[in-house]
């Protein structure tokens, strides 16, 4: 009986500080005044109800006018259970604050908020900051950002272009698409071979769709009723249920493929084929319909009406191609253009290791204007109605801003984790 009384006490003492979690820490600045402030936090430390303390360094000086009123202070790994009390050891002192922090096995986050305006008493200036848990609003606007290396998805509010929570998505998540129909989230995990489904409203996994093991998913688009998952490697497009994961067809096609876009318009599917260079349409059960040669490889793909814009990084080329008559309508000279996204009548393009942005107008044939970042830019993604354009970095982990009608970059959201995938959609069965 002693015996057992034993082990049973060392189990539960194990199991307390057997799980543990991803953290990312953010420090968002409310009530900001027009003098600049700073903070030089040098650790971090978190109170348990067991008066446990783990602290965490972080020697980082913030300010008052960082971009968008949030910085990101670090990822930390803590073990589960509930925090009553964050200490913040700065260089003038230590700030003692009432936290309520409950932690299980998920990644999630934290937020220190910094009330500038509150932090005067008697003239004097002293830091007022409280800690909040991640909430997702219910309403509004999204950028949802995947992060392969972080195994997270990130949400973004996009009325202050700060995130406002993170969930662990296990197995490298990649591409996702959004349901506009069912209000869902459809991750493609490259690692696990499989698709995460996210309930938008509830802000919850719901599902998930196990893929064929023959095959190493990397692309993925949503058609009508159902999904398409590309295999660039093995050259291969399955089609699944989008309701239920079921496999519905298969074939192999082309030669690296680069690219997929869904054509719903026309309800047909098309490829692009990298090393063939040559642009694939097929229909719902992929059969090859008709096939269009190019003069280079094909990178990105484009639609807009029915033109298909196709970046050739190698030939730096843009091809504007009428999908009605697949008679070639344009071709922009454009330095290393990879991914692409049109505004009113101007193209907004990333350019392969180039830190800008290169603008074209539909009616010309070359680039009028750059926009210069601080980073090599990679996917993107519009939220027309803001006037917003998302521009991820290729190599750090920040999100890129850029006002659409300004035509200019108006900062970053330092996210704390290399992004992949982002797109922007709503609640309430709204997509964009």
């Amino acid at each position: 009986m002693i015996k057992h009384l034993f082990f049973t006490l060392i189990i539960s003492l194990f199991s307390t500080y057997l799980y543990s979690a991803n953290i990312f820490i953010y420090l968002n600045i409310e009530n900001n005044l027009s003098q600049n402030f700073k903070i030089d936090i040098k650790k971090l430390s978190f109170y348990n109800n067991h008066n446990k303390i783990v602290t965490y360094k972080i020697d980082k000086i913030f300010t008052s006018k960082s971009d968008f009123n949030q910085e990101f202070v670090k990822k930390i790994n803590i073990n589960e259970g509930v925090y009553n009390r964050v200490m913040i050891t700065t260089e003038k002192g230590i700030l003692n604050i009432p936290a309520n922090i409950k932690i299980n096995n998920e990644t999630g986050s934290i937020y220190l908020v910094w009330d500038i305006r509150n932090s005067f008493t008697n003239g004097k200036f002293s830091p007022k900051i409280t800690v909040k848990n991640q909430k997702v609003p219910l309403r509004g606007e999204l950028l949802f950002v995947t992060s392969k290396e972080e195994n997270a998805l990130f949400f973004i509010r996009v009325d202050k272009n700060q995130v406002c929570s993170v969930m662990g998505i296990n197995g490298s998540p990649v591409e996702f698409v959004l349901s506009c129909i069912n209000d869902k989230l459809k991750i493609l995990c490259e690692n696990s071979k499989d698709i995460k489904i996210i309930e938008v409203s509830t802000f919850k996994r719901s599902d998930e769709f196990i893929l064929p093991f023959v095959i190493e998913p990397d692309l993925l688009e949503t058609a009508d009723d159902y999904l398409i998952i590309g295999d660039s490697s093995n050259n291969r497009l399955i089609t699944v249920n989008s309701a239920n994961g079921a496999f519905e067809n298969s074939v192999e096609v082309g030669e690296n493929l680069s690219d997929i876009i869904y054509w719903s318009d026309e309800k047909k599917i098309i490829v692009a084929s990298k090393n063939e260079q040559i642009i694939y349409i097929l229909d719902k059960n992929l059969q090859i319909l008709k096939s269009k040669k190019l003069n280079c490889s094909p990178d990105s793909l484009y639609l807009k009406d029915n033109f298909l814009f196709i970046s050739e990084t190698d030939c730096n080329t843009l091809v504007k191609l009428n999908l009605k008559n697949y008679s070639f309508e344009k071709r922009y000279r454009i330095v290393s253009p990879y991914k692409i996204t049109i505004f009113k009548s101007t193209i907004f393009i990333t350019n392969f290791f180039q830190k800008f942005i290169s603008l074209i107008d539909e009616q010309q044939s070359f680039s009028s204007k750059k926009i210069t970042l601080t980073f090599v830019p990679s996917r993107l993604a519009m939220c027309e109605r803001r006037g917003w354009l998302y521009v991820s970095a290729k190599f750090s982990k920040k999100i890129g801003v850029i006002d659409l009608f300004g035509e200019r970059a108006t900062g970053v959201i330092d996210i704390g984790a290399k992004p992949y995938d982002l797109k922007v959609g709503r609640s309430s069965n709204k997509c964009y």
